[in-house]
C-alpha cells in the first residue's frame, strides 16, 4: 500500500508535522504519523528550575492523582503514581522512537499527545511505579553492528599482523 507523505514547516523551518495521507500497515508509517500542533518556545520543566524546584518529569492531565519524581536521566524517567481513579499522565518527553513505557515492571502503550508531541500514558487507580525508558530501535541496532565491524576491521588492520607473527612463533 502506498501513502504520500507531507511535511509542514513552522517557525524557522523546524517541521511541525509529518503525516501520511493513508495509514499503511507499517511501523515507519505509523510512526511518521505523529505530528506536533506548535513548536514549544519554553517548557515546564525549565520553570521548575529557574524557580529553583526539584524538577518534576510528569504530570496528571486528566483524572484525579499525584505525580512523584523517583529518577531522572539523560535517557530514563521513572516516577510514583497515586490515583484514586484511572489516570492519563504526560512526561515532558518528546516521542521519539525508541522510548518505551512501563507500569510496575510491565510493558505499557503510550501515545504522542498534541499540542507538543510529548509522551502520554493512561494509568490505573492506585499506586503505581511508571518509567520511561529510552530502548532501541532496527536502525539504532544496525548502527551498533556496523560499527562494531567496522571497529573489528580497523583493529584487524592495525594489529592483525603483529599478533599473527607473535602466534606463528610460538607454534
Amino acid at each position: 500500500m502506498s501513502s504520500a507523505i507531507s511535511v509542514s514547516y513552522g517557525l524557522k523551518s523546524a517541521p511541525t508535522a509529518i503525516c501520511a495521507d493513508s495509514m499503511a500497515e507499517s511501523w515507519l508509517t505509523r510512526k511518521l504519523c505523529v505530528s506536533t500542533v506548535e513548536q514549544p518556545t519554553t517548557g515546564p520543566m525549565e520553570t521548575q528550575y529557574l524557580a529553583g524546584e526539584a524538577l518534576q518529569v510528569a504530570t496528571v492531565l486528566a483524572g484525579t492523582g499525584t505525580v512523584r519524581t523517583l529518577d531522572h536521566g539523560g535517557a530514563s524517567d521513572e516516577i510514583l503514581v497515586q490515583a484514586d481513579g484511572p489516570v492519563t499522565v504526560q512526561f515532558y518527553t518528546y516521542d521519539y522512537p525508541g522510548w518505551q513505557v512501563a507500569i510496575d515492571g510491565w510493558r505499557a502503550v503510550h501515545r504522542s499527545e498534541p499540542p507538543y508531541g510529548l509522551i502520554t500514558v493512561d494509568v490505573p487507580s492506585g499506586e503505581h511505579q511508571v518509567s520511561l525508558r529510552m530502548g532501541s530501535t532496527p536502525p539504532r541496532i544496525v548502527g551498533s553492528l556496523i560499527s562494531l565491524l567496522a571497529l573489528l576491521a580497523i583493529g584487524t588492520g592495525l594489529f592483525g599482523e603483529r599478533i599473527w607473527r607473535r602466534l606463528s612463533r610460538l607454534l
